[in-house]
């Protein structure tokens, strides 16, 4: 066996040994590295690589891991918490790569020769054959989740990059070592141009990333209100009145749950097909347990327990730290009603929202589900404001007998020409792009009233713009000629950062006044009704609310005008910078 000054034989040979398994002196050991040994070491820089990417795969997913529980459930009929057993066993088989790899990083700088034994081999190939089949079937069955990785890295692309940085700068010494050991000049270019090429990625990486986590602490964005889906489910069992008090205690807004209509034309509260994950049917009516959730009267529905699951089979492990009088009351949920839930939200201040699931083809309710669950809302005299109507099935229909029930969409709507208030999208499914084309096409058409130095936007009278208010607001100078501008919804808008007009732009767009001829307006969708004898630039004009962060004393509210593609802040007389 080779030795190296560098290191000691003992503790050489050791190395050897644990990479190998060969504790005996051997004559294979004076054998040199060889290819076929450099191509297993690219297996396991691969498996690393690719146990690590699995490792941040799975703790990234962890919050939808129980979509996967519940999918596995419905198939086999038995709950597990995969997640404990998945995350342990990707856990290890970082673990296991990691060592051998470092395992190999140091033979190599004690001039040892990498003869990596069958076993490890064996492993090897087994660990990149099951991680790389686990991501095929992530790809197959659950797409929608690689939108979930994208858009984590917005939290942890800075993160990575460090530990990219650091790993690459502790495998220069690795890297300088081989590059001079090496004799023939084919390897030594192509070890040079790969360590080239991966600093290049690994330091201009910065260029592409864009997170909020660095930005200026004023240039935040107003924290959101939160959305308890089923409620409170790692608190309580999900779809219950305590997991609306959970979600209530949590400091959300809004419940959001699934509905069903019973045999006998009650609408309750449940989100399976069938009954047999949630409640305790297999022993209370052990011959309809695999029935659907709708086929059941609600007489037989408040004899099923539906807290019982929640102790002994937890979807997540917060059921395991609850108080011994949070478990109790746990225990004793049953299935509530849509009545009993809109009054307890009532009680709590929390606004509902639902999914309606519609009976099987067989149900007597089949075809008016809707009206039925419309008039138990009514019935239950909560105001109509904190009920967010989200079902596509008769929306007509509720609109009509109740007008003033919040109605939210999904993302893809037939009928686009429709303004959605509120809008039901899964986070991983809205590119950018289509957020701006959606949320700004859908903001409400304004009034902007201006006069010499002062600006002010106010709603639209009606949805459909353009739209005018009869009066010019009360609060403005009554000395001063104005200019009333009726805008249509604004459109997506290039603004320039501030402080990028100068004063010869802004001059020239005042001195050219309305360069635009009728069909440019129309173009523009807008139109300009001077009450100013020389009315200001109306090409692309349109207007958004906007707080100026610089200037907090300004008095709300403030406008940021497009004028000739160029932005003005606070009217004519404004110095335009404070934007």
């Amino acid at each position: 066996m080779a030795e190296s000054p560098s290191c000691c034989p003992g503790w050489a040979r050791c190395l050897f040994s644990l990479y190998s398994c060969y504790w005996r002196k051997h004559s294979k050991e004076k054998m040199p590295t060889s290819k076929c040994d450099w191509l297993w070491f690219g297996l396991l820089a691969a498996a690393f690589l690719l146990s690590l990417g699995c490792l941040y795969i799975g703790l990234i997913l962890l919050n939808d891991l129980h979509n996967f529980n519940e999918f596995l459930f419905r198939r086999w009929g038995h709950w597990l918490d995969w997640s404990l057993v998945l995350l342990p066993a990707v856990s290890v088989l970082v673990t296991y790569s990691t060592l051998l790899l470092f395992l190999a990083l140091l033979l190599h700088l004690c001039a040892q020769p990498l003869h990596l034994h069958w076993l490890h081999k064996g492993l090897l190939s087994l660990t990149v054959l099951l991680l790389a089949a686990t991501l095929v079937g992530l790809e197959i069955q659950w797409q929608e989740e690689w939108r979930s990785l994208r858009l984590s890295l917005q939290a942890t692309a800075p993160f990575l990059h460090i530990g990219a940085a650091v790993a690459l700068t502790l495998l220069a010494w690795p890297v300088a070592d081989a590059f001079y050991r090496s004799q023939r000049r084919g390897p030594k270019v192509l070890l040079l141009l790969l360590f080239i090429g991966a600093a290049l990625a690994i330091y201009l990486a910065p260029l592409g990333i864009s997170s909020p986590c660095l930005m200026e602490y004023s240039h935040l964005p107003p924290k959101p209100r939160l959305v308890g889906h089923r409620g409170a489910p790692m608190l309580a069992p999900e779809n219950t009145l305590m997991s609306l008090r959970k979600t209530a205690e949590c400091g959300a807004s809004v419940f959001e749950t699934d509905v069903m209509v019973s045999s006998d034309g009650v609408p309750f509260l449940m989100h399976d097909e069938r009954l047999d994950r949630t409640t305790n049917v297999a022993s209370v009516f052990p011959t309809r347990a695999a029935g659907h959730s709708s086929d059941f009267s609600w007489a037989e529905l408040q004899q099923l327990n539906a807290g019982t699951w929640f102790l002994e089979r937890p979807p997540f492990q917060g059921a395991r730290k609850l108080s011994g009088t949070e478990q109790q009351e746990a225990k004793n949920q049953t299935v509530p009603s849509l009545r009993e839930l809109l009054e307890e939200a009532a009680n709590l201040n929390l606004s509902v929202m639902f999914d309606l699931r519609r009976p099987p083809p067989n149900h007597t309710y089949h075809h008016t589900f809707v009206s039925c669950t419309l008039d138990a809302v009514l019935s239950a005299g909560v105001p109509q404001a904190m009920v967010l109507w989200l079902p596509d099935e008769g929306r007509a229909e509720v609109q009509l007998r109740a007008p003033k029930l919040p109605q939210v969409y999904g993302y893809q709507r037939e009928n686009r020409t429709e303004r959605p208030q509120l809008l039901n999208l899964p986070y991983q499914a809205l590119p950018l792009t289509d957020i701006n084309e959606q949320v700004l096409a859908l903001l409400p058409a304004l009034v902007c009233w201006g006069c010499l130095g002062h600006y002010q936007c106010l709603p639209a009278a009606a949805a459909a713009a353009p739209s005018c208010l009869a009066h010019p607001p009360s609060n403005l100078p009554n000395d001063l000629d104005c200019l009333r501008l009726c805008v249509c919804p604004a459109a997506s808008l290039d603004l320039l950062p501030a402080g990028e007009m100068g004063q010869r732009e802004r001059e020239t767009c005042f001195r050219d006044r309305c360069a635009a001829d009728q069909d440019q307006r129309h173009h523009a969708g807008m139109s300009v009704m001077p009450l100013h004898p020389q009315p200001l630039c109306s090409l692309r004009l349109a207007c958004l609310c906007w707080p100026p962060a610089t200037d907090p004393k300004m008095t709300p509210p403030d406008c940021c005008f497009w004028w000739m593609g160029w932005r003005v802040v606070g009217g004519v007389g404004g110095d335009g910078e404070n934007g």
